[in-house]
Parts: structure tokens; sequence; C-alpha cells
């Protein structure tokens, strides 16, 4: 729309120099258009008025599909425009002669229209009627409305109005006419009233037409009385009788009374299979029944039986709708459909196969009453069916089972060709079932005979392919063959090696070669299973009973390589092994220890988001471990140990836990203290659990002492920056002169602080800043790989009072940090990344704010 409004002028300019673009758009383009501005809507009304009957073609072709009311009725007010401002009786004339091919026109719209110019004479009135045009009979109700004045006698007037009228008054050439013209109104009574006045001398083609024109209006009441005339039923022709028939095929009674006709002898066969096709599409059972009665019906041939077949399974809804099924049982019951040869039985199962509506989750049970099986049954039971080789039998119940037509393979299994199949055949059939996921397949070809023949190498065969293929409910009707009862243990074990799922582990683990597998079968099957990640075979495998028999040693030997292995689903794994009784049965010890692995795994996941899977996997093995029976049972050393393995190894998710089920509660600040110092001499890199542990209620009670010695060994560790020492309220105190400055660079020398740190904190602030403190900067910064830009914001650096000498001073300091950037460049990313969380937990103390200047220093 925003673009049509820029195009505007030029639109407007092309509208009146090129008729054929407003012939492509036609009224509806047009009605859009002229929505956008003025001058569109005058230009558009313009080109309505010049190209009249050029646009008018189109747009009753429109109008006259009636798929969209919105473009009729846009249609019908852009006409009634036309005509107010047409001035051209030739072209009121055209026009008119136009909407008289309109069918059912709104009676506002014809209003509309009468209004504006448009008159129907009597003679196209009857016309219309004859060619069967609906609704015709409005244009008389709206010029009676609007009081136009015409030639149509009162006679047709009150047909068309639904009063009163006498056939008998009307002269005689005009009783045929306005016998069509009541026929073809919209009102039944008036067509029954019609029905009741036919005269006896009444023509054959008019007969005909009154007839066809009433099953076209859906007028039963008139076709049923006009059927019951002797003389009208002379003049029916089975081509009138098939017509008839196409229109009134949804009206039962009508169907039944027209099925009785003579003329419904003289159907063709071909015209019977067209009806009983139309019958089936429309769930018409009851006239399903009525036309298989039909003589054509039982003259049907085995192509058009076939045709017929076909068409119908196309044509069905749903394979357990009984309309249906009685439609199937009806047709099955004609000659043709016994009388089909072998290659006609086999396309036509394919075919029935093929267009099985079986929903998936339909049963066994519920598939021996759907519209499939009933025809599979049907043409099986033709004589042809007696002939099928033993190659065609397989290749039936396979096109069956690849389309998962359980309705087919029931059907199949009920006859006679059942027996046919032999173990080495239901073989072959059981491996495509299973393989393409026809579980109800899979189900219906295992009652048969032959399954209770197969062999254990044949079974375990096909519970592999249902394991590969994670299919429990295969599983489930495969175990119930006398072969699955008799699996060895190593076949048992190597179906458990390939399962995935826990339903399939839960299935085969109902088995008797599952009940006598030992415990370390069992030990063996969950490691794997654990190394593998499959924590879905993990819950199935625990249920078996060597699982359940497991000894404590096994299961710390499991638990043990899942805590060491895997730290995303490792966790799950190890819920599940938890749960066995000889995992409840561990050892305080042994709690200790798997928890220290867990730990030592989980090292590499503070930086980690929560939803991360290593990081749930980690959370969910360290709380099952906890909740543990002999967890309960840990006394204040091994949760000392616990949190300082959890400290050294900075792992944040197992301390996490550690936290949340009270664990760190038992801890006393000495306790707590001996952890701090462990986790600063022994920690690896960046150690966030010992500022969590910094922020526990114990570290508030520790003495000036015991934070001077955890900041002196995490600076001897690894260099501390000067905004986290000097964050602290102990290094804040005292008095700052060039002296602490020089404290400042000693430590900073040592702790790598940046220039930025340093002259941000309050002691590098204080004191006179000399020349000489100039060159304390310059010695830290070439400690500490500072960049010039730093240092020269700082606050220290604007005191030299030399100007010359703030020059030569700030050229030291260019090269220092220009020698220090190559240092950085060189040096390992490892080693550049100090363990600063330490000093920075140590640092927020309460103690470190008591600190003096000379002890930080």
């Amino acid at each position: 729309m925003l673009a049509l409004k820029q195009m505007r002028p030029s639109l407007v300019e092309l509208m009146h120099t090129c008729p054929a673009l407003c012939t492509r758009l036609g009224l509806q383009g047009l009605a859009c258009l002229a929505t956008c501005s003025s001058n569109l809507k005058n230009a558009c009304s313009a080109t309505t008025c010049r190209d009249a009957l050029e646009l008018l073609d189109p747009t009753v072709k429109v109008a006259r599909q009636g798929q969209l009311l919105e473009h009729h009725q846009q249609a019908a007010l852009w006409l009634a425009a036309l005509l107010q401002n047409a001035g051209a009786a030739t072209t009121a004339a055209a026009v008119t002669q136009q909407l008289m091919s309109l069918p059912s026109v709104a009676l506002p719209w014809a209003v509309q229209l009468v209004a504006a110019g448009v008159h129907i004479a009597y003679a196209q009135l009857l016309a219309a009627a004859n060619s069967m045009l609906a609704g015709v009979e409005v244009w008389v109700q709206a010029q009676q409305q609007l009081g136009v004045q015409t030639d149509i006698p009162e006679a047709a007037v009150a047909i068309c109005c639904g009063d009163e009228w006498n056939l008998t008054a009307t002269p005689d050439g005009d009783a045929a006419a306005l016998l069509q013209l009541a026929m073809n109104c919209s009102n039944p009574a008036t067509a029954a009233a019609a029905a009741s006045h036919l005269p006896e001398e009444l023509e054959a083609g008019a007969a005909r037409r009154l007839l066809l024109t009433a099953a076209a209006r859906q007028h039963t009441e008139a076709v049923q009385q006009m059927t019951d005339l002797p003389f009208m039923q002379q003049h029916i022709d089975a081509d009138t009788l098939e017509a008839v028939l196409r229109q009134l095929l949804a009206q039962g009674d009508c169907v039944q009374q027209l099925c009785r006709l003579p003329a419904a002898v003289q159907l063709s066969s071909e015209a019977v299979v067209c009806l009983l096709l139309d019958a089936v599409e429309r769930h018409e059972a009851h006239n399903v029944r009525m036309l298989c009665g039909l003589a054509g019906a039982q003259q049907m041939s085995s192509e058009q039986m076939i045709d017929l077949l076909l068409g119908a399974c196309t044509r069905i809804r749903t394979d357990f709708d009984d309309c249906s099924i009685d439609c199937v049982v009806d047709i099955g019951k004609l000659p043709a459909a016994t009388a089909l040869g072998i290659d006609d039985v086999m396309q036509l199962l394919a075919a029935v196969f093929q267009q099985c509506n079986c929903p998936d989750d339909a049963s066994i049970h519920e598939s021996d009453t759907s519209c499939t099986f009933l025809i599979t049954r049907q043409l099986l039971s033709a004589a042809a069916a007696a002939e099928l080789t033993d190659s065609q039998v397989v290749q039936l119940f396979s096109a069956a089972v690849m389309c998962n037509c359980v309705a087919g393979v029931m059907a199949m299994r009920a006859s006679d060709i059942a027996g046919r199949l032999s173990s080495e055949m239901l073989l072959q059939l059981l491996q495509q079932a299973v393989e393409h996921g026809a579980c109800a397949c899979t189900a219906s070809l295992c009652g048969l005979q032959a399954a209770q023949q197969l062999s254990c190498g044949d079974m375990e065969r096909l519970f592999t392919a249902a394991v590969e293929h994670a299919s429990a409910v295969s599983l489930l009707s495969l175990s119930r063959l006398p072969a699955a009862q008799q699996l060895s243990c190593e076949a048992m074990v190597r179906l458990l090696q390939a399962s995935v799922d826990a339903k399939s582990v839960f299935v085969l683990s109902k088995l008797p070669a599952a009940g006598r597998l030992s415990s370390e079968a069992a030990a063996g099957l969950l490691l794997e299973a654990a190394m593998q990640r499959k924590h879905e075979a993990v819950k199935g495998l625990c249920l078996l009973a060597g699982s359940q028999q497991m000894s404590s040693k096994q299961a710390l030997g499991l638990l043990e390589a899942c805590a060491c292995a895997c730290a995303d689903m490792g966790g799950v794994c190890v819920v599940g092994i938890c749960a066995l009784p000889a995992a409840q049965a561990l050892s305080i010890t042994d709690v200790v220890q798997l928890l220290g692995a867990a730990f030592q795994q989980g090292c590499c996941l503070s930086d980690l988001p929560g939803d991360d899977p290593r990081v749930v996997g980690t959370t969910t093995m360290v709380v099952a471990l906890l909740n543990l029976p002999a967890a309960a049972g840990l006394s204040s050393t091994q949760v000392v140990q616990l949190v300082t393995k959890a400290a050294v190894c900075n792992n944040v998710v197992g301390f996490r836990v550690l936290v949340g089920l009270g664990f760190a509660e038992r801890l006393s600040s000495e306790t707590l203290l001996q952890s701090l110092q462990q986790a600063v001499e022994q920690g690896r890199g960046v150690s966030t659990v010992a500022v969590m542990l910094c922020k526990l209620p114990q570290a508030q009670q520790f003495s000036c002492g015991a934070v001077e010695g955890l900041l002196a060994a995490a600076i001897q560790r690894s260099s501390a920056t000067a905004a986290q020492l000097w964050g602290s309220r102990g290094a804040a105190g005292g008095s700052h002169t060039a002296k602490q400055c020089n404290i400042h660079c000693r430590i900073v020398s040592a702790a790598g602080s940046t220039a930025a740190q340093l002259w941000g904190s309050r002691g590098a602030a204080g004191g006179s800043h000399t020349a000489k403190q100039c060159n304390i900067h310059c010695r830290i910064v070439s400690a500490a790989g500072s960049t010039a830009a730093q240092l020269c914001g700082s606050r220290g650096a604007g005191h030299c009072r030399s100007p010359a000498r703030q020059r030569k001073v700030c050229r030291s300091l260019m090269q220092a940090a220009g020698r220090a950037a190559l240092r950085q460049r060189r040096s390992c990313g490892r080693g550049l990344r100090s363990s600063c969380a330490s000093r920075a937990g140590v640092g927020s103390l309460p103690a470190a704010g008591q600190l003096s200047c000379q002890t930080l220093a």
C-alpha cells in the first residue's frame, strides 16, 4: 500500500494510457486501488465507465465461481456503480445479460442492481430458468420490491415470490415454461406444488428437464412425486436416472425409490461403478447397498471391480468407521469380487496395504474389525487366492509389513495362506518388521505357528535387530516365543551390551538367561554402559539379579570408575548404581574416597554455566554420593578433608553441594583456617573455592596473625595484585610517606601489579610526590609491566616538578612498558593467570583491615 501511494502520479497516468492494465486488474483490483487516494479513485471510476464491457466479463466469471463471497459482493457493488454512471442503453442491456448468468445472487445486491437500472424481462427469466440457473427468482423479487413495471405475467411473479398460483389459468404455451420456472425456484414448496400439477401430455424432453431441475435444486419431495407418476416413469431413461442419482446420493429415501424405476435395469456397469464410488466418498453405506443390488453391479467385470475397490480404498476416510466397513462388505459380496485372478488379487492387496488407514496406536485386537482387514479377507477368499505360490505369500506379507499394515497381516494370518510360511520365511519377515519399526506387525507375526519353531540363533538375531533399533515393544513380543526362554548367558551378555535404553534392558532382564548372570557379569555390563554414557541402560541393568547381588567392593569400583571417567553423564549413572544394595552398604572411608575422586575430576568447572551438562552431572554425582547412608556418619576431620580437597582442586560444584547439604556448618574457625592454608599452599591456578571459604561465618573470626600468614603464603605462591592487597582495610592505614611508597614498590615488584592498580590505591596517593617518587614509579612499572598510558594517568605521575625530569621519567617508563609487554607475550598463559582469587578473599576478611602497612610489606 505504501508503494502504491508513492506511485500515485505515474499510476494515474498509466491508467489513462494503458487500458490493458485496467483489464488485467479487474473490478476487484480497481476497487482496492481506489482506496489509496482520491486521484486514484477518480481514475478508477473513469476507467470503469470507459471499459465497462471489457471489465464485466472477467468479473462475472469470478462471481459465478462463488468461491469468494467477498469478491462476489465487490463485483456486484461495482457493477451497481457502473450502471449508475452508464448512460447508453446498449451498455445497460449487455450488463443485464451478463448478470443473468450469475447464480444465487443475494436479494440485497439484486435490489441495488435493479435500482441502478437492471431490468429483467420475461423472456430472460424463462431462459435462465430453462438453463437451471439457481436463484433466478431473486430478480423478480427485487423488481417487485422496488415497484418496477415489467412484462412478467402475474403467474410467474407468484411463482417467484412464493405465492399461490394456478397452472390452469395460464396460457397453454406457457405451462411448460412456468413449470420449469417453479421447479427451478429455491423454495421446495413451490417445486412440490408444480410437481402435483404435471399434465399427462407433457413431452418427454420437458419431463426429463423438470426431473433433472428438481434433482439439481435438491427438491426431494418433488422428485418423489414425479417418479411415482406412471407417465413420468415412461419418460425417464438410463442417462436421466444416472444424472438424478448423482445429484441425490445423499438422500437415502430418494435413492431407494429411484433404484426401483424401470430405467434402473438399463444402467450400465460403468455408470454403477461411478455411482458406487461417489456413494463411498459421501459415506452413504445405505445407498451403496441399494446400488449393489442393481443389475449393472451384478454384471460388473473383473477390471471394473479392480477399479471400484482401488477407488474405494482411496476414498475411505478412516479404517475403523462403521460406514466404510459396511460399504466394503457390500462391494465384496458382488460376483466380480470373488472371480478375480491371481494378479488381480496381488495388485489389489498391495494397493489396500498402501492405503491402510489404521492409526499407529491401534491394537492388534482392534485390527480384525477394520476396513482393511475385511477387504483383505474378502480378496483372500477368492478362488484365485488358493493358487498363490509360497513366494507370492511372502511377498504379500512383506508388502503389509513395509506399509505397517497390521490389519492386513492379521487378515492373512487368519487365512489359509499363513500355513505356507516356514520358519525361514517367518525369520525374514520378522527381521524386516523389526528393522522397519512395525511393532504391531511383529506382534502379529509372532502369533503364527512357524514362530514356535524358531531357533535360539534366530532369536538372538531378531533380538539384536530390536536392540539396535531400540524397539522395546518388538522385544516384548519376541520375548514370549519359546526360543527366547532358551537363550544362553553369553547371548544375553551380548544383547545387554548392545542395549542403549532402559526399556529394552528391562524386557531382556525378565528372560531366564538374564536371571542367571553372575554379579561379575552384571558389574562388567554396568561398567561398560557407564563408560559409554548409556545412562538409560544403566537404569535397566541395575534391575538385574546379578546387580542386586553385587558386593561392596564391586560397587566401589563401579562408582570410582564413574567418578573418574565422565563428568557429564557419569552423574546420572552414579544415581542408579548408588541405589544398589551393595552401594548402600559402603563404608565412610569409601564415600570419602569417591568424593575425593569426584572433586578431582570436576576441577575445571568453575567457569561453566550452571546448566552445562558437566556441571549438572558432577552436581548429581556429588549429591548421590553424599546421600549414601555412610555419608551421614562423616566426622569433622573427614569433612575438613573433603572441603580441603574441593578447595585445592577448586571444585566449585562440589563445594556448593557440601554447603547446600550443611556439611560446611560443621567446620570450626581453626579447621577452616587449616583448609584455607592448604588451599593457598597446594592450590593450582585460580581458587574460587578459597574465596567462597572466606565468606563462611567461621572465617570472620580469623586473627590478624592468621590473615598475615595467609597473605604471605598467597604472595609466595603467586603474584598478588595491588588492587587486591591494598583494597583491604589494613593496607589503607598508617602514614603514607615516601618510605611507604618504597614499601609499595617492593611488594608490587614481587606481586606483579600494574601501575593503574597501584596508583589507584589510597596509600599511593598520600605523601609528598616529588621527583624521587617518580623514580619509584619507574621501578614499579619496570617490574609490573604496566603501560605508559596507565602510569601517566595516575595521580603520582603528575607531581614531578621538573618538566625535563618528567620527560625523562616518561621515556624510561615507556621503554620499561615495551619490555614488559614483550615478556608478557613470550610467557606461558597459565603463569600469567595468577591465583589472585585467594588473596582477594583473604583481603576481605575483618582481620585484614587491622594489618599494618609494614606487615603487608
